[in-house]
């Protein structure tokens, strides 16, 4: 999804500022996941340019905005990340 809107020249501003997109990262990620997809008996087909792969360093993951954008997008994450013990809401 993000290597084809930033191809679009559309803005990844939002996902950048809210700690929820590392462009330099998208190569990789495409790449676990397609091994995934793989494992789990699914085909691929949307192969990703080389040249995400020396993608500019831009944006940065933070994991606790991502786990709350996560748990207020996913009802069921959220009641499954709550029956965790030791669960901080």
């Amino acid at each position: 999804m993000f290597v084809g809107a930033i191809s679009r020249g559309k803005s990844v501003k939002g996902y950048l500022e809210k700690g929820l997109l590392e462009v330099q990262s998208l190569y990789a990620r495409h790449e676990e996941l397609v091994e995934e997809m793989k494992q789990r008996g699914y085909s691929h087909s949307s192969d990703i340019d080389q040249k995400w792969k020396n993608a500019e360093r831009t944006g940065a993951i933070d994991r606790k905005k991502n786990l709350e954008e996560l748990l207020k997008r996913c009802s069921r994450c959220k009641l499954r990340y709550s029956e965790i013990p030791d669960f901080d809401s």
